[in-house]
Formats: structure tokens, C-alpha cells, sequence
């Protein structure tokens, strides 16, 4: 591993045989080409301070041959064009810079949706919805929902110009229609908020954060179903912790990925049932961890890309390909080129030095200078 500072990848894009990823950790921009893992240099990474707590970004989405940012801290959006490596940064509408410089905010937004020629920026602990036009790259509307005792949104989906979007700390989600009007719409039978929607047909399955009901909402006739009955044998983590972080829909199938458990499990829409996936469950088991119980893994994300499910572990710099129609499973240890392995040998330099900030200043990082600074 090359890492100083472990990576924190939320999500990853993949636009032809190339993936793309936020690092947090890093503030850094990567592609991966299914060899090494390269550093796409961008504007507002030329100075990359290090840490999560400081990232510009939290996630990348595709659309066409373009990646759009997911914005954590920044002051901007960010799309970049794959096929000419150009960079477009676009400015917030003027009332939610009002409502930041008026607010203590630690994430901005927490998902990009696509629809048409528009792309909706879910906030995150900011209770609006921004409307990017994806022609002129100029953000139209946002919308800002009058809710009460807000926590923060988690997820969202869209069917037919209706945007759905579900808040972590409480039963409730908002529909967002396309004339930008909007209702609340509460659940009965959990006592908390969602991790993720998954959808199917007219079907939205609602996630729990924690381990209680799943909520499937038939949102053409607006009525639901509670789903609890986790599989015989399975537990979630010894230590409380009981959240599910991520989950994804698979051939009428929501894989659910607990975020301190061992296992996998997913909720079998056909049989009406919530069962271990044991393939990769074992496969998981057998990992071993460089920070924790190696009984135990930390999911960043899981998600589907093809036939396969793609799972980062969050202490181990890794990806793992899940074919789950042919059942075989694929381990890729991430490897940077040599420029990237140089550079994180300087920064993990001038952390000995600096402290706790890690500044990345572009600029050769010879013994020389490095005696210099000891010596200052």
C-alpha cells in the first residue's frame, strides 16, 4: 500500500474502460485503468490539503462522457469533460451562498440526479435541491423545503420528473414534482430515517439506517408494505453499531451492505424474503483488515456496474468485482504509477515536519530542501 493516509472513495464512475474516482482522504481526482491508478490534476487540486474533514468533494457521477462533483466543502460545482480534460466551475445560486455563510455546514450535498437535460444537487445538510441545466452548465432553480427539526438527506430517486428524497434521522420523505412544488410524506412502523432508496417498477424500496423495517412504497398508489425479518444467523456488529450503510438493486434483488457486519444480505423481491448472500459473505470474512477485527469490514460503497457488484473496503486499499450471475469474485489491489507513489513519499515527509496538514506545493521535494526545513 502506498498510502500515508488511507483513501476514503465514495464512489467511483466508469466512462469506457476507464474509472474514475474522488478521493477524500486525499482531495485528489483518479482514473484507473484497470492497472495503476493515475492522479488527474485538476485546478482546485493544485494545493491539496489532506484529510476528510477538508475535501472538496465527496463523489463523482457520469453522464455522457462528463463527471459531475458531488460537492462537500466546495464553493463551486465542478463538471469535467473526459474527452478534452477540460474544467468547469460553476458558482452557486446566490441563496444558498446566503444560506451557507448563515449556517454551520459540514457536507453540502449528498447526491447528483440525473433527468433529461437536468441534473438535480441533493443537498445534504441543507434542506434544498439545486437544478443544474445540463445544456448551458448554469444552475436554473433551487428550491429550499420548509421541514421541521431537519437532520440531513441521505438519498434520493426520480421516476417521471418526481424526485423522492429521504432524510437519515427521520420517517419522512420529501417529492419534489417538476413545477418545483412539494409535499412530506411520513412513514409509520420506523422510529429513525433511511440509508438508501433502491427502486423497482413502481416500487421504492426504502432503506432503514439501522436495523428496522424495510419500507416498500408503492408510489403510484401510495401505499406500503413493512418488510422485517433478517436472515437466521446473521448479527450485526458486537460493538452496537447496527448501521446498513449502502445497498443497490440487482435482478429483483436490493443487496444491502451493513456497515460493521460480516455479511452481505439482500432482500429477494420475489420470494419476500432477506437472505445472506454466502458467496461473497465469505469472501468478505476471509479478508483480513489492517485496523480492525479481521471478522469484521467496513463497506465504502457497494455498487453495480454490469453484471457485477463492485464493493471498496473502507481499510484496504482494494476493489472487489462480484459477478453475481456467474458467482465469482475478483480481488484488484490498487497500484499507483511511480509519479503518484513520489509524491505520496513527500507528503508523508512533510507530515513529519508540518504536523497534521498536508499541503501538496507541486514543487520537487529534494533532500536538500528537506534539510532546510528540519533545519529552519
Amino acid at each position: 500500500m502506498n498510502y500515508d493516509v488511507l483513501p476514503v472513495i465514495w464512489r467511483f464512475e466508469r466512462i469506457g474502460d476507464i474509472s474514475y474516482f474522488w478521493d477524500m482522504s486525499h482531495n485528489a481526482f483518479f482514473s484507473y485503468d484497470g492497472d495503476v491508478v493515475r492522479n488527474v490534476r485538476l485546478k482546485c487540486t493544485e494545493r491539496r490539503k489532506i484529510y476528510m474533514e477538508n475535501s472538496l468533494y465527496n463523489g463523482v457521477y457520469r453522464k455522457g462522457r462528463k463527471i459531475y462533483f458531488s460537492p462537500n466543502k466546495a464553493d463551486y460545482a465542478l463538471i469535467f469533460n473526459s474527452e478534452d480534460y477540460t474544467e468547469n466551475y460553476i458558482t452557486y445560486p446566490s441563496e444558498l451562498q446566503d444560506y451557507i455563510k448563515r449556517n454551520d455546514i459540514n457536507t453540502l450535498f449528498t447526491k447528483i440526479i440525473f433527468a433529461d437535460e437536468y441534473a438535480y444537487y441533493v443537498g445534504c445538510e441543507i434542506p434544498c435541491v439545486l437544478i443544474l441545466d445540463l445544456n448551458t452548465e448554469e444552475f436554473i432553480n433551487s428550491i429550499f423545503f420548509d421541514v421541521k427539526d431537519f437532520s440531513f438527506f441521505k438519498d434520493a430517486s426520480i421516476d417521471n420528473d418526481t424526485l423522492y428524497i429521504v432524510e437519515a434521522e427521520h420517517n419522512r420523505a420529501i417529492i419534489l414534482y417538476k413545477d418545483c412544488k412539494y409535499k412530506v410524506r411520513l412513514f409509520d412502523g420506523i422510529r429513525k430515517g433511511f440509508s438508501s432508496i433502491c427502486q423497482c417498477d413502481s416500487k421504492l424500496f426504502l432503506i432503514p439506517r439501522y436495523d428496522e423495517p424495510i419500507i416498500m412504497w408503492d408510489i403510484y398508489e401510495d401505499s406500503t408494505m413493512i418488510i422485517l425479518n433478517y436472515p437466521e444467523g446473521f448479527s450485526f456488529a458486537g460493538d452496537g453499531n447496527r448501521e446498513i450503510a449502502f445497498s443497490t438493486y440487482i435482478d429483483r434483488k436490493i443487496y444491502m451492505y451493513p456497515a460493521f457486519a460480516s455479511d452481505v444480505i439482500y432482500y429477494d423481491i420475489d420470494n419476500k424474503s432477506i437472505c445472506i448472500d454466502n458467496k461473497i459473505s465469505e469472501f468478505l470474512r476471509n479478508e483480513k483488515t489492517e485496523i480492525i477485527n479481521q471478522n469484521v469490514n467496513k463497506c465504502i460503497f457497494l455498487e453495480k456496474q454490469g453484471n457485477e457488484m463492485i464493493i471498496q473496503n473502507g481499510y484496504n486499499l482494494c476493489l472487489i468485482f462480484y459477478d453475481y450471475f456467474k458467482q465469482e469474485i475478483k480481488k484488484v489491489d490498487l497500484s499507483f504509477d511511480e509519479e503518484e507513489n513520489v509524491l505520496f513519499k513527500k507528503l508523508k515527509m512533510k507530515r513529519l515536519i508540518e504536523g497534521n496538514e498536508i499541503i501538496n506545493e507541486n514543487e520537487d521535494f529534494s533532500l536538500y530542501s528537506f534539510i532546510n526545513l528540519i533545519t529552519d
